[in-house]
């Protein structure tokens, strides 16, 4: 029997040169991880740019080129400052470069606006507002030298620091830090602060609008009709020290289960600035639960410096009286028709030099008696 001739196989020596390969990538690529060497140039083909060094290379940084002629270099606040705090020399410093943050400008336009470029005029110095970054400085942006910093440099001299609570006063909410203004306080059966709407005394007849102006100017007896009715500046010319915040304070409570449980409540507070002897005013108006109102002043220049004489005893000084009257003093007359109730403002005759010398003689009869 004939045997034909034995047929070979082709040998896949292409598919083994393929996995001979990947074998042997996997293999280095195993090798450079674990020696710690970068996969992307293992053989040192590529050369990456160089940055621009932020350091000379024995650590010392780059030096400063000084500033072109004719132009001067401002120093810059590298951070934001906040207002009454004292400037540090890390407040100045880019944190980045290592060098004070600094801006050339010409020489005229930095002489024209007061611009600072010395900083041992602006080191340890007490800020008056607070300081953005990359804004410069002047000398009306700090406080009289030897001021200290915090709460206390806030405080105008002459002037007293009192913190209260977001709804002590009502319409303080929205002053900013500097802001003037007046609080009035009111006192009365139907000038209620507990949340409700306050309601005034609807005064009529043609003395009506005087004896508004003379109460907010502070008499008392303005409204000698009703006791115990009576409105008064008990702030003139306070100023904002810290604006509206919130913090949080601590408080604890007790229960049968738990036990004593620490926590924290927030709690809305201002800080500003009365003088002195508004201290105790003030402070009685709010134990007394009276209802104080916040009077914001003219932020512009020279607003309020026109006279010494300030806006309620202008307002009050409008409208002259009769003659023979006295200035701010009314009573008030009630009239009940049927059901309806009216209060008109009727001035007091003022007092003339026959009485006043029967008053003395009186005296002075009853002091020998």
């Amino acid at each position: 029997m004939a045997v034909g001739p034995r047929r070979t196989r082709p040998r896949p020596i292409g598919a083994v040169l393929l996995l001979g390969l990947l074998i042997l990538s996997l293999g280095w690529v195993l090798y450079l991880r674990l020696t710690d060497q970068p996969l992307r140039d293992p053989f040192g083909f590529y050369q990456p740019e160089k940055a621009l060094p932020v350091s000379e290379p024995d650590g010392r940084q780059p030096p400063v080129m000084p500033p072109a002629e004719g132009m001067a270099r401002v120093i810059l606040a590298a951070r934001p400052i906040q207002a009454y705090s004292k400037v540090a020399l890390a407040d100045l410093v880019d944190p980045v470069r290592g060098v004070f943050t600094y801006v050339d400008l010409e020489k005229e336009y930095v002489e024209e606006a007061g611009l600072i470029t010395d900083v041992n005029f602006i080191q340890e110095r007490v800020l008056k507002k607070d300081k953005r970054p990359g804004f410069g400085f002047t000398e009306d942006n700090f406080l009289p030298a030897g001021t200290r910093p915090g709460l206390v440099g806030g405080i105008p001299k002459g002037m007293r620091a009192v913190r209260l609570e977001g709804d002590v006063v009502e319409g303080i909410v929205g002053l900013r830090t500097g802001d003037h203004f007046d609080i009035v306080a009111a006192w009365g059966p139907k000038l209620k602060r507990a949340g409700t709407a306050p309601v005034g005394l609807q005064l009529t007849g043609p003395y009506s609008q005087q004896a508004q102006r003379s109460t907010m100017a502070g008499a008392p007896a303005a409204l000698a009709g009703l006791p115990g009715s009576r409105v008064e500046v008990v702030v003139s010319n306070g100023v904002v020290v810290y604006p509206l915040d919130t913090r949080l304070i601590p408080t604890s409570s007790t229960g049968l289960m738990t036990g004593q449980v620490t926590g924290t409540r927030p709690v809305q507070e201002m800080v500003i600035a009365v003088p002195t002897e508004s201290v105790a005013p003030l402070m009685a108006a709010i134990s007394d639960e009276s209802q104080l109102t916040c009077v914001a002043r003219s932020g512009r220049t020279g607003g309020d410096s026109e006279d010494e004489m300030s806006g309620y005893d202008r307002a009050a000084q409008a409208d002259s009286m009769p003659m023979g009257y006295d200035e701010g003093g009314f009573a008030i007359v009630e009239t009940i028709v049927g059901g309806q109730r009216t209060l008109t403002a009727v001035p007091k005759a003022g007092s003339t030099t026959e009485d006043s010398e029967a008053r003395a003689a009186d005296d002075e009869g009853g002091s020998d008696r």
